[in-house]
């Protein structure tokens, strides 16, 4: 038996649905940065990956004295 299925062509992908992030990126024009002092850079790389991911946009984070900074890049 074959189920009909109806292949549609330009529907947008619906973004999936997260928990609200501590961060602010989504506020964020190019050039912003923020400190953040109690996490790693790893840590606060990996949610600014997922957040370009979901919104389209680039971030950069560093590690700098005092913490990691991320900056909107694009």
């Amino acid at each position: 038996m074959t189920d009909n299925y109806v292949i549609e062509k330009n529907v947008p992908l619906v973004p999936a649905p997260g928990a609200p992030t501590k961060y602010p990126f989504l506020q964020m024009e190019i050039g912003d940065s923020f400190l953040v002092t109690d996490r790693t850079r790893p840590q606060v790389g990996a949610a600014a990956g997922r957040a370009g991911k979901l919104s389209g946009r680039k971030f950069k984070a560093r590690t700098v004295e005092g913490g990691a900074r991320v900056w909107r890049v694009a």
